[in-house]
């Protein structure tokens, strides 16, 4: 072969790797397009099926709540009920998880900060988790600093932080284990450890444990299944926090540590900052409209606040409620401003016109909460601004600085 046809050769088979190469990256983009496409599908069936479990998951755990209330109605009820508060507790941390993990996918997770302390956040979290250490007859043990630490956060979502530690310890720790929970105070952060004396964490596990989905190898006895998404909004949380996690595990002692790393204000708690305690300050008896669809969610919170010693009243449409807020006196009104059949523009100015001066609060309230509705609501007239299922502890507090007025 002369040096001619061997450089022709050449040419021709650069050209054949060429237009391979050209294929190659073609069939790369469209791959990487079709799994992006699943991922984006992923994410919206996440969302979606959050929040289809979610709404029937709502009611269900208001009438729970309703059925401790008259457990003394029947000798079995006390363990029916018991039954029933832990299972649906397991589903309803199940959903939460999962629909914060779709609102981190679709950058929808937001924080609500306000001052507060570390010593109520870990009360909330304790007092969220002691159904699963309770069932598993596990043992804990806090130690806080005697001066209070204070944090510039979102409340609900650190307890969320602690309870979900708090879970995963008791998930991987024999009945009858020992949880300890502690506070160390610095300059200008506060450590919290939860350690545990289970199963462990392997090496292996430890560098992905706080990655979506992550899950360890489950033994009988970690009967509590999950879906691998705590920790990894622990993570989430506590880095939107401006803070860090850490795990620490020794294949020679059993056991984990979990640290989290937060950073801390001099600021005292701000007066009339929210009070999430229901034991501490109850509200006095109020007469209360709720206006709704009238749905099991609407009529459960009905009877729930009856049952606290309210005068509650559930009106089943936009017509009948502002029709009952011109002709009774109430202190509080409820409304649903997802409803169909009139502008939430409109239902808040005639409920305030009917309703004169005896209403002291007028309350939103929205199974699909966002700051957009919030905002409308806000704009609307309406006062506060709860989705449902309406968290107790934030309407006692609503209900007390009503009472105030």
């Amino acid at each position: 072969m002369t040096s001619m046809e061997a450089e022709d050769d050449l040419v021709k088979r650069l050209r054949e790797a060429n237009q391979r190469l050209v294929i190659a990256t073609v069939l790369a983009k469209e791959l990487q397009a079709n799994a992006e496409l699943v991922n984006d599908r992923q994410k919206e069936f996440l969302c979606m099926l959050a929040h289809e479990l979610r709404n029937p998951l709502a009611p269900l755990t208001s009438a729970t709540e309703i059925l401790g209330m008259i457990t003394s109605a029947h000798p079995k009820l006390p363990h029916l009920h018991a039954v029933m508060a832990r299972q649906v507790g397991s589903l309803t941390r199940l959903v939460t998880d999962l629909l914060d993990a779709s609102r981190v996918s679709s950058g929808k997770f937001g924080l609500k900060r306000q001052p507060l302390s570390v010593a109520d956040v870990i009360e909330y979290a304790v007092e969220t988790s002691k159904p699963v250490l309770d069932e598993r007859k596990q043992h804990l043990s806090i130690a806080l600093p005697a001066a209070p630490i204070m944090l510039n956060g979102d409340f609900v979502r650190l307890g969320q932080v602690f309870s979900n530690l708090l879970i995963n310890s008791a998930k991987f720790t024999p009945e009858g284990g020992h949880i300890a929970v502690s506070a160390v105070a610095t300059p200008d952060s506060v450590i919290v450890s939860v350690k545990d004396d289970g199963v462990g964490i392997s090496a292996e596990l430890q560098r992905v444990v706080f990655d979506l989905f992550a899950q360890g190898a489950r033994t009988h006895e970690s009967v509590h299944g999950g879906l691998g998404i705590g920790l990894s909004l622990v993570r989430t949380i506590v880095e939107m926090h401006g803070g860090t996690v850490e795990i620490k595990s020794d294949d020679m002692v059993p056991g984990s540590e979990f640290k989290v790393q937060l950073p801390i204000i001099a600021a005292p708690l701000q007066p009339g900052s929210e009070d999430l305690d229901l034991q501490s300050r109850p509200p006095q008896a109020q007469r209360i409209l709720i206006i709704g669809n009238g749905d099991d969610l609407q009529e459960n919170l009905k009877n729930d606040l009856n049952l606290q010693g309210h005068a509650a009243t559930l009106a089943r449409d936009a017509p009948t409620g502002i029709l009952l807020a011109g002709k009774n006196a109430y202190d509080v009104i409820i409304c649903d401003v997802g409803m169909a059949d009139i502008n939430n523009d409109a239902m808040c100015s005639q409920l305030r016109s009917r309703a004169g001066d005896s209403v002291h609060s007028f309350i939103a309230v929205t199974q699909q909460s966002s700051q957009v509705d919030q905002a409308h609501a806000t704009a609307g007239g309406f006062d506060h601004f709860l989705q449902e299922p309406v968290n107790k502890a934030v309407l006692a507090s609503l209900l007390y600085s009503a009472s105030a007025k």
